[in-house]
């Protein structure tokens, strides 16, 4: 099940981007790193075909890269600095993995076709597998690597994960809530939802969600644009953006006030959005 109507494998991330292109009568996927100081390109990874990659992210040091392949159920672990797989980590077959997130020395995936998320370990190559009843979408990790939360999108919830304990918390959304997406934590543990919709005949949504970590909680709607879809937040945490893929537009939203305060034209269908962190990772 593919994210967004449109362009549906192809998810832009910080400085590196899963992409594909037409060779040889086959998809040729490749991992492309951009200089953020110049919008440069500096490299084009091949990593094969029929993988259809979905998201990037890096480790805390940014020493490596990993990028799920939703078709192939894999995830790929890129050295950043030779540029080249040092690792396949197989998650089982059909689990399509999408979005993912470090919490740790972990990374969490969610599964969107195995209901679930993995939970590989670098160090030692390890993967488990935790239910979650639902299309996983997103992943994030909160309040200093206690929790970790997924969006399902079918069901309309957000799970809340205790990684000490392994205690599943179900959060409902709202009435009327579409579908949640991406998710991205505030550094104050409140947890921004996209409700984008769009996808099994729902309408577009324009509505965030704000969950209190700690609470499991929805604590705030605020009004964004419609088909709500990527969100990142300042490292400050005082300012959110949002991008609306139904209305080719960016949502600035006051994270204090709970509320849009500037709307960006960017172009057609704008999917995943992130920032440059100068330290390396993201949360």
């Amino acid at each position: 099940m593919p994210l967004t109507p449109v362009n549906p494998a192809r998810r832009e991330h910080a400085t590196m981007q899963a992409a594909g292109a037409a060779h040889g009568g086959a998809l040729a996927e490749q991992v492309i790193v951009i200089d953020p100081r110049t919008d440069g390109v500096t490299a084009r990874i091949p990593v094969g075909s029929g993988l259809h990659l979905a998201h990037v992210v890096l480790d805390a040091a940014s020493r490596y890269a990993y990028v799920s392949a939703n078709e192939a159920s894999q995830v790929l672990r890129i050295d950043a600095q030779t540029r080249q797989i040092v690792n396949r980590y197989d998650l089982g077959a059909g689990r399509a993995p999408h979005g993912m997130r470090f919490c740790g020395d972990r990374l969490y995936v969610a599964n969107m076709d195995g209901r679930s998320v993995s939970v590989i370990e670098p160090a030692t190559g390890g993967v488990r597998e935790v239910a979650v009843g639902g299309v996983a979408v997103q992943v994030a990790c909160a309040l200093g690597g206690r929790y970790v939360f997924a969006s399902l999108y079918d069901t309309r919830e957000v799970v809340r994960l205790e990684i000490a304990t392994g205690a599943l918390t179900r959060i409902a959304l709202p009435t009327g809530a579409q579908g949640p997406v991406q998710l991205y934590p505030l550094r104050d543990g409140r947890i921004y939802v996209c409700d984008q919709g769009l996808l099994l005949d729902r309408p577009a949504s324009n509505k965030v969600f704000e969950i209190d970590a700690q609470t499991a909680t929805v604590t705030a709607t605020i009004e964004v644009g419609r088909g709500a879809h990527g969100v990142v937040a300042s490292d400050d945490g005082t300012t959110a953006f949002v991008t609306n893929v139904a209305d080719n537009t960016v949502t600035v939203v006051d994270t204090a006030a709970r509320r849009a305060v500037a709307t960006i034209a960017v172009g057609e269908a704008p999917n995943g959005i992130s920032h440059w962190h100068v330290t390396g990772g993201m949360p």
